[in-house]
């Protein structure tokens, strides 16, 4: 009977069958893909829920009956008997501990419930039309036809969100400069929440403090046998000349004047004058000054 099949094997294909608003293409990916899928997390389910319990019940067994083994007081003639279970016990306890600390039995076997029971419960609300299928959200009469693409989506999320958390984040934790990393990143963040400076004067101190750690590098040894580089000598500035021109167009007038041998030196003002004419201004310095003054009282 279809309710006997829905109970044992999550068997929704006569409910997928009756959703005629799909293609055939879209009925049989969906069957396929929601079978595949319940298929591997109910048998994965299966043999994780029987080493789960097998295990958890013998360490909580066996950490019980070792404590009274040993208090038991037996005869000479029952000793070694007495010895060898409570050894056997004691080493399954061990065992079965190991074991589900090692394959993680315990974070798997609740992985894979959750999983599969995300599975069922989407496929429910796709079927119902219900939940994030209802169209509360876009504002539109929801039909199985326009919320196929939702649906399969939703579904490949779950299942790849499983795929990182049990394979993806598993073998970053076994890697040691992962560890590293995130440890140090864990600790930038812990410090930058502390009060004090900003992030950013932190985060500069951080640097800082690395470049002083860092092993300097070695001269170069060319650079200590060719000694100090050479300078070239500075050139004196070019002559400057003053056309007349400015001063008056009847006379021509050429004036030389030579700066002085510092270029940085600024004149001072009483040895500079300043010649105003209606053509533009002319400046001079030192001792052309009385030829300049004799040279504008002609003109």
């Amino acid at each position: 009977m279809p309710s006997r099949a829905l109970q044992t094997r999550d068997d929704l294909s006569p409910m997928f069958d009756e959703l005629i608003d799909l293609t055939v293409q879209q009925r049989d990916t969906l069957k396929e893909r929601y079978r595949f899928l319940l298929a591997e997390y109910r048998r994965r389910c299966c043999v994780y829920s029987f080493l789960f319990y097998s295990l958890r019940m013998t360490m909580t067994v066996g950490s019980l009956v070792v404590p009274a083994l040993l208090s038991l007081k037996a005869g000479p003639e029952n000793d070694e008997r007495l010895y060898w279970f409570t050894w056997a016990v004691s080493l399954a306890v061990t065992t079965a501990n190991g074991l589900t600390t090692l394959f993680k039995l315990d974070k798997r076997f609740f992985m894979l419930h959750a999983v599969a029971e995300k599975l069922r419960s989407e496929t429910w609300q796709y079927l119902a039309l219900s939940g994030r299928y209802s169209g509360h959200f876009g504002g539109y009469k929801p039909t199985h036809k326009n919320q196929y693409v939702y649906y399969m989506s939703q579904v490949e999320k779950i299942r790849m969100k499983h795929i990182d958390e049990e394979f993806i984040r598993q073998a970053e934790m076994v890697d040691p400069r992962k560890q590293l990393q995130q440890a140090q990143a864990a600790a930038n963040a812990e410090e930058d929440s502390l009060p004090g400076p900003g992030p950013i004067a932190k985060k500069q101190s951080r640097v800082a403090l690395r470049d002083e750690n860092a092993i300097p590098t070695p001269p170069n040894p060319t650079d200590l046998t060719t000694g100090p580089p050479t300078v070239p000598p500075s050139t004196r500035p070019p002559a400057r000349r003053v056309s007349s021109s400015s001063i008056g167009s009847s006379d021509a007038i050429a004036l030389d004047i030579t700066e002085s041998q510092n270029a940085t030196a600024v004149p001072s003002p009483a040895h500079t004058v300043s010649l105003q004419r209606p053509g533009g201004a002319v400046q001079a310095q030192g001792a052309e000054r009385d030829s300049l003054l004799s040279s504008a009282s002609k003109v």
